[in-house]
């Protein structure tokens, strides 16, 4: 309920001023995908119902609450992106194991860009983001990536992507095959704990930068 008004204001700025919110940046890319069907020559495809819920929502067998998401209140229903979805603690589990264990395939097949799954998941050491301006943290094509060598004693940089959501979400994709997450409206975004003892279950270190 707190985004919607910053959506509103972010309307009535004034060039120069300068928007503190991050769902912001998905408006360029939600607009982007919106003309992908039409040119590739489905103009009646639905962003979310064709290229998300059929091809990978409903063969990873995720609960009916990931057929509908939210969307705006004009003739063209256009999916938030940036939220709106509603998901069990089961659905997050599924997703994360498809991206973190199952390499994005589906019964053995490649769903997801192979270049831009690898830059997300830290596989391309020319392409580890943009940036935070936090040490350690990145940014990369919708995911975070933390180094978390310094926390877990490993000689080489161990990025580990992440997605985060607003209010106290994480969902945690650990090199060694592992998926932690943790839900929260508390504002709690915390996970390296869980990170250690993950890595003294199965060590993050690898050989490589």
């Amino acid at each position: 309920m707190a985004v919607m008004p910053a959506m509103l204001t972010a309307a009535r700025l004034t060039p120069g001023d300068t928007l503190g919110l991050p769902h912001v940046r998905h408006l360029p890319r939600r607009d982007r995908l919106r003309r992908l069907p039409e040119e590739h020559g489905y103009p009646d495809a639905d962003l979310y119902e064709d290229l998300v819920v059929r091809p990978l929502w409903q063969p990873l067998a995720l609960s009916p609450l990931t057929r509908v998401t939210r969307r705006t209140y004009d003739d063209a229903r256009q999916p938030f992106t940036g939220w709106g979805l509603a998901l069990l603690r089961d659905d997050i589990a599924r997703i994360g194991l498809f991206l973190n264990r199952d390499d994005g395939r589906i019964d053995g097949v490649t769903v997801l860009d192979p270049a831009l799954f690898d830059a997300a998941m830290q596989r391309d050491p020319e392409d580890r983001g943009l940036p935070t301006g936090v040490p350690g943290l990145r940014y990369n094509a919708g995911f975070w990536a933390y180094d978390v060598a310094p926390h877990i004693g490993c000689p080489r940089p161990v990025h580990v992507p992440l997605m985060s959501g607003y209010g106290g979400i994480i969902v945690t994709l650990f090199p060694n095959g592992m998926v932690y997450y943790y839900v929260s409206d508390g504002g709690t975004h915390r996970w390296l704990a869980a990170a250690r003892e993950a890595h003294r279950l199965r060590s993050f270190c690898k050989d490589t930068a």
